[in-house]
């Protein structure tokens, strides 16, 4: 993609965060509290973010299927996706990522097109055990939406709202060595390495 056609598709997305009514939580404990209040809804002019719940299983099944081997070669998540689940076994994933989201415990949101459907992505936030004002971010987004680098989207878009609106200090985000985009996404946003580990190469986002 050449940089004026990135710059284009890139530029829309501080006038669309910037319109959009987010209420400033910094100074809430932290985001696993009962105070903390987790946006239900997240709109750039490239996507909607919503609390991954089981009425999405049906597009949420449909992009892991169709992008399974990039996600298994770039996530390396012990074999997920798997092609032997069945939408059954993932909606019960959804269930309990929507038990974490109204718990508190964690945040997953699906990434839908701006239209609602199809989905093309999930980013999950969860706590890090060793400070409460820390997460840890992972996401994916379906292969046919890297050449319109919509994984660049999504990690600029998260980022920027925890930092503007979100009580957390330090976000942590690995990938395998498997996935050289996305560590150079990473690299070059400007995150710190976190880790000497060849295989997982971990940055963090301070504030």
């Amino acid at each position: 993609m050449n940089a004026i056609l990135r710059t284009l598709l890139l530029a829309p997305l501080a006038v669309t965060v910037a319109c959009q009514s987010m209420p400033d939580q910094r100074e809430v404990e932290s985001p696993w509290v009962e105070a903390f209040v987790a946006p239900t809804e997240i709109t750039t002019s490239r996507m909607r973010l919503v609390p991954l719940e089981p009425s999405l299983n049906a597009l949420d099944f449909l992009a892991a299927q169709n992008s399974l081997e990039h996600l298994q070669t770039t996530l390396q998540w012990g074999g997920w996706p798997s092609r032997d689940a069945t939408q059954a076994d993932n909606e019960g994933d959804l269930q309990n990522h929507w038990n974490e989201f109204e718990n508190k415990e964690a945040y997953a949101y699906s990434v839908l097109a701006p239209a609602g459907a199809p989905c093309i992505g999930c980013v999950y936030l969860n706590p890090d055990q060793d400070d409460p004002r820390s997460l840890r971010m992972a996401y994916w987004v379906v292969e046919s939406e890297l050449e319109n680098d919509l994984d660049v989207h999504v990690v600029d878009t998260v980022l920027d709202m925890i930092a503007d609106t979100w009580p957390v200090d330090v976000v942590t985000i690995g990938h395998p060595e498997q996935n050289p985009r996305g560590i150079k996404i990473l690299e070059q946003r400007g995150l710190a390495r976190a880790s000497d580990d060849p295989n997982v190469h971990v940055f963090q986002w301070k504030r």
